[in-house]
């Protein structure tokens, strides 16, 4: 077994750094449940090349990008980083989280109706042969040339375009802004500072160290709308036991390796624990 294992990461090492850096798109950040990159299944620091084809079945993925931001796809959808400033998301749901984008070239996310254009900003697109919709959480977006500003959605099919309001829950505003964001600048320098087979582990610490910052922010920002939070029907409610004696009872919304967002469920608030203040976590 031990031996497998080890065919498998020397397998997984030597496909990472056989891309060459112009065909870097991005690298898988996380992955959960049935995940494919062409035909193989997802993993954990994987690099994404230009033209790969991911599909999600019963599980998500998140990737950071190389040159701008991170995308997150839900269940049942396909998505392809075409190039340095494009991906297709040809069914399905993605969230979109941009801050610095090259001006002159900036990023287009196409589906089978829309092209959405992205400066610097947070957006969730889902998308059909028929129909799609491009709702911004904050900034804003140009869908097929058409400015959308943050709280709005653009309904898009093959016979005009709607502008509604977005109406976000909660929920996916925790979501998209939990999402990390590191500045391209950084992740090219980790990939031009790294050794071929630290690559992958130096973005993933990379990104989750982002990530904990903007779960913090994503904390910050709904912290005083708690009341509003859905329970996932798939959440099991867990206990939290603190160094000091106390406890939270409730259920993790969110977590990084050093920070979970809580919702207790007797107060009815949203609660930011360091980990290293917690003494035990355990479904309740």
């Amino acid at each position: 077994m031990k031996k497998l294992i080890l065919i498998e990461t020397l397998l997984f090492t030597a496909c990472n750094t056989q891309i060459k850096k112009s065909d870097m798109g991005g690298f898988v950040i996380n992955t959960q449940g049935v995940v494919y990159v062409d035909k193989s299944p997802a993993k954990s620091g994987q690099l994404i090349q230009h033209g790969q084809i991911i599909n999600t079945e019963n599980g998500t993925i998140e990737i950071q990008l190389k040159n701008c931001g991170s995308i997150r796809i839900r269940e049942f959808a396909q998505i392809s980083l075409d190039s340095a400033s494009s991906s297709t998301l040809k069914r399905g749901t993605g969230l979109f989280s941009f801050d610095k984008v090259d001006r002159n070239s900036g990023y287009n996310v196409n589906t089978p109706t829309a092209v959405a254009g992205v400066r610097g900003t947070r957006f969730i697109v889902s998308a059909s042969d028929n129909q799609s919709e491009v709702a911004v959480v904050s900034g804003a977006v140009e869908v097929n040339k058409i400015p959308i500003e943050s709280n709005l959605k653009m309904i898009v099919t093959r016979d005009g375009n709607t502008v509604v309001p977005a109406n976000f829950t909660i929920n996916e505003k925790i979501e998209i802004n939990s999402m990390p964001v590191i500045d391209p600048l950084m992740v090219n320098n980790v990939i031009e500072d790294s050794k071929p087979e630290e690559l992958s582990d130096n973005i993933l610490e990379l990104s989750e160290t982002y990530r904990t910052i903007a779960t913090i922010d994503a904390y910050d920002r709904v912290k005083h709308q708690a009341d509003q939070y859905i329970i996932p029907v798939n959440k099991s409610k867990e206990k939290i036991v603190l160094n000091d004696g106390s406890n939270i009872i409730g259920y993790v919304v969110t977590q990084t390796k050093d920070v979970i967002l809580v919702y207790d469920s007797n107060k009815k608030t949203f609660v930011s624990v360091n980990k290293f203040d917690v003494t035990s976590q355990e479904f309740f």
